[in-house]
């Protein structure tokens, strides 16, 4: 099944480049197709579905300058698909230099923003849905009791991974029903990756943000394709593309991606596009199925985009 999906992903990126070829390689041609593909394979409905965007580049050439630095690192790249097919080759090696120049000093004055001090990110080690349903009751105890201590040690935000308390039903609101209380006379906030049913028999991956948050819920706007979200299912996650994927937590704008987003383009630049733009973004993942490196890539994705904005990263996994 795995190894399905990837050579169906790789058909579905490789079918735009194949679309957009040209045995032509004039400058203009070559930059108008270049440019092209990357707007597609940006925005929806690729934009959720393209793994890893070379786009992320930006934030290691020019952390900090956004959406200008954005276009320098496009511009970047389009200047190395004219180089090889160009004539006059300084004529591109100039705008090259000047640009790769614009880079270091990018990062040379690029200081990164650290997250508020009293944010913390749990990250927790306790696999699946366990096979045992009277087992449930015993996991929920645990991330209580990290929470708890998390509360204890005055803490304002603590984030735990997606799908973490699995079902949001009325037995396990119940359990978490002390500690949400404890949290509002604190003045803090807990996050929690959750699932929610609804009537429909679908379902959605949300946060529940309990305490200050006064039990808000915010629903991934793309739940990972296949795993989550069967659309020629009645049964499955729904994806919410209208929802802005960021709410105010302590005060701060903040941006949230729900793990299989942190690895396309669209849910982390969308963050952006509207003002106030988040100051931080959270991120939630569930990985105890997969390889430690493929968490990495998925991470590393964010936190480059992440970088060319200039904001703070907090980000919890279960493994």
């Amino acid at each position: 099944m795995g190894v399905s999906i990837w050579l169906a992903q790789a058909i579905l990126y490789s079918v735009p480049w194949i679309l957009f070829y040209s045995k032509d390689k004039n400058w203009l041609n070559l930059s108008l197709r270049t440019l092209s593909l990357l707007i597609i394979l940006t925005l929806p409905p690729l934009g959720y579905f393209f793994w890893l965007s070379p786009l992320a580049s930006a934030g290691a050439l020019f952390p900090g300058l956004g959406w200008p630095g954005l276009c320098l690192a496009i511009l970047l790249m389009i200047l190395f698909v004219n180089l090889p097919h160009s004539k006059n080759k300084i004529y591109l090696i100039i705008p090259i230099s000047i640009l790769l120049v614009t880079s270091m000093l990018a990062n040379l004055a690029y200081l990164p923003p650290s997250a508020p001090k009293d944010w913390i990110a749990i990250n927790t080690k306790l696999g699946g849905t366990p096979a045992n349903i009277f087992e449930l009751p015993t996991r929920e105890s645990q991330l209580i009791s990290l929470a708890q201590k998390a509360l204890d040690k005055n803490y304002k935000v603590i984030i735990f991974p997606e799908n973490i308390a699995l079902d949001w039903l009325p037995g396990t609101q119940f359990q978490w029903q002390d500690l949400n209380q404890q949290a509002q006379q604190k003045g803090s906030t807990i996050v929690l990756g959750a699932q929610q049913d609804l009537k429909d028999g679908s379902s959605n991956n949300v946060l529940i943000v309990l305490g200050q948050g006064h039990d808000s819920i915010y629903p991934a706007r793309q739940p990972m394709p296949i795993g989550l979200w069967q659309p020629w299912k009645s049964k499955t996650d729904n994806h919410h593309w209208n929802l802005p994927g960021k709410f105010v937590l302590q005060g701060q704008e903040t941006g949230y991606l729900i793990c299989y987003e942190q690895i396309v383009p669209w849910p982390i630049l969308s963050l952006f596009l509207q003002a106030p733009h988040p100051l931080v973004i959270i991120s939630a993942a569930n990985q105890w199925f997969s390889m430690p490196s493929g968490y990495l890539k998925q991470s590393n994705h964010m936190k480059a985009f992440a970088r060319l904005f200039g904001v703070a990263t907090v980000a919890s996994v279960n493994k």
